[in-house]
């Protein structure tokens, strides 16, 4: 499994921008939109704002699913 996956939340886009930014930059991906290409870092600095507001619903929605990170070892958060 790949070090990046399970992330402490889901989407590296809302819940994990600096994860996305680093996945981008470890593995050099590049845009595959060629009507209209975007970095990674523009992507990320346009939805911050979104991920910012999601943030609290979020962690709320993971502390209510009952994970115990205590006595996980997925994402190697304890």
């Amino acid at each position: 499994m790949s070090k990046n996956v399970p992330f402490s939340l889901p989407c590296p886009m809302l819940e994990n921008p600096e994860k996305l930014r680093a996945m981008v930059r470890e593995t050099g991906a590049v845009s595959t939109d060629y009507e209209s290409p975007e970095a990674a870092d523009t992507l990320c600095d346009r939805t911050t704002p979104y991920a910012e507001n999601w943030k609290a619903t979020a962690d709320r929605l993971w502390s209510e699913s009952g994970h115990d990170c205590a006595a996980c070892s997925g994402c190697g958060k304890k």
